[in-house]
């Protein structure tokens, strides 16, 4: 599945050029032959680079097949100069990211079995929600989506 986080930008943006300016990075950890050019950075890097709070562009991230159990979500979230991003890869309960605080999958809250709430306290509590993100699963896409491994 495919799914976007989406909040409305507290700041003006606007587009220098019509045509977006498409950065890929990574950190090079896994020793993937790249394709096309990457810039070979971490996630914090980037988005210090990038997505700074004081730029007038408009900043989407498209995360791509996070590693499983590591969010970067919160740090994307946390930079003030993204307005958007992105998550490609499976959600909830897959091998993309941190099932809690990336994809806010109740079932993984810490210590879930403890807590005597439900479902809808913990909703309010969905790391992109307290960060006022809004999740939209694109299940349509899900279809269109491959790994490397494809």
């Amino acid at each position: 599945r495919m799914a976007v986080k989406k909040h409305v930008p507290n700041k003006e943006s606007s587009i220098a050029s019509p045509i977006p300016r498409v950065i890929a990075t990574d950190d090079g950890s896994w020793n993937i032959t790249p394709k096309a050019p990457v810039e070979k950075i971490t996630v914090k890097d980037a988005l210090a680079k990038y997505a700074r709070e004081d730029s007038h562009n408009q900043v989407l991230v498209l995360c791509s097949w996070m590693p499983m159990g590591e969010d970067w979500t919160s740090e994307i979230r946390a930079s003030k100069g993204v307005d958007e991003y992105i998550l490609i890869g499976e959600c909830d309960d897959g091998n993309c990211g941190d099932n809690w605080r990336t994809w806010g999958n109740i079932d993984f809250f810490p210590d879930y079995e403890d807590h005597n709430v439900d479902n809808t306290v913990l909703r309010k509590d969905i790391p992109y929600v307290v960060d006022g993100f809004k999740r939209k699963d694109l299940n349509t896409l899900s279809k269109l989506q491959f790994s490397r491994f494809d």
